[in-house]
């Protein structure tokens, strides 16, 4: 039996008119992924927790979490957010951080 693919993608609720562009810009990023990851069922979640709060137990369900460097430019991009911190070191599955 085929194992289902899943990837649940999470962006952090603003308040007013930014939470709507938050939910288009995820809605345009998971729609960019589906066109070559047709296979893979993806959960869209808009939250309100902090990053590290909502993607911790999402991983406790995932074979791997995959979450981004904060850093921009050369020195930042050698540094871990407080984010991809939590995220390495506390994730339930193996995680990866890329820049």
């Amino acid at each position: 039996m085929e194992r289902q693919r899943r990837c649940v993608a999470i962006t952090r609720k603003r308040n007013g008119d930014a939470a709507d562009l938050g939910r288009e810009e995820l809605a345009e990023t998971v729609a960019a992924w589906a066109v070559d990851y047709p296979d893979v069922e993806v959960r869209e979640e808009i939250t309100t927790r902090q990053p590290a709060e909502a993607l911790l137990p999402a991983a406790e369900e995932a074979d791997m979490v995959a979450v981004g460097t904060r850093g921009r430019g050369l020195v930042g991009a050698t540094l871990l957010g407080s984010v991809s911190h939590a995220v390495a070191h506390y994730a339930p599955c193996p995680a990866v951080v890329v820049s």
